[in-house]
């Protein structure tokens, strides 16, 4: 936060518009957080294995050296990835070529 803009007003406004600017800023981190968990999809296997064109071996190669995104737990005997980092995955690829 630049606090030039805050010069030449009275300590109570900077008071004020410091708060009021913070507030701002904390509002709209906690709407972009909400609006990202309610975005968010988990994908499975198969639809991981469409969309990276890799096979089941491949991708959890690829995991065991850390170079792919890790699935989420979903109970004894399920796992999931979430969608927005196997996308992000696939654009590192794209980009780095």
């Amino acid at each position: 936060m630049n606090t030039g803009q805050y010069l030449g007003l009275q300590s109570r406004d900077v008071g004020v518009k410091y708060f009021r600017d913070v507030f701002n800023y904390t509002a709209q981190l906690f709407d972009d957080l909400n609006h990202r968990i309610n975005t968010m999809r988990l994908i499975k296997i198969k639809e991981v294995i469409k969309m990276t064109s890799l096979s089941r071996a491949t991708i959890y190669k690829y995991m065991a050296d850390d170079s792919f995104p890790k699935p989420v737990s979903l109970g004894a005997k399920a796992v999931a990835w979430v969608e927005d980092e196997v996308e992000n995955w696939i654009v590192e690829k794209v980009e780095a070529r």
